[in-house]
């Protein structure tokens, strides 16, 4: 029986509170994953989350899912 190829998933995180954090590093630790994008309503709070974990900030929900890099998405709000 063939193995079937595996498909890194590309996560990103909705709301940057607390828990986001715990989310992050939750999924970093994770094989065939990557932490990829966060979304903020608060646009400077995504830009220091991401610089946290060297990802993609962007300032709405809409706008990281438009950027077609993000295949699945923990909501933190």
């Amino acid at each position: 029986m063939a193995c079937e190829e595996k498909k890194t998933i590309r996560f990103g995180i909705v709301g940057c509170g607390m828990i986001a954090n715990v989310h992050a590093e939750a999924l970093r630790s994770l094989e065939g994953v990557i932490l990829a994008g966060v979304a903020d309503a608060r646009k400077e709070s995504a830009i220091a989350f991401a610089q946290k974990y060297d990802i993609t900030a962007y300032g709405s929900y809409e706008e990281m899912l438009a950027d077609g890099e993000i295949d699945a998405v923990c909501v933190c709000t």
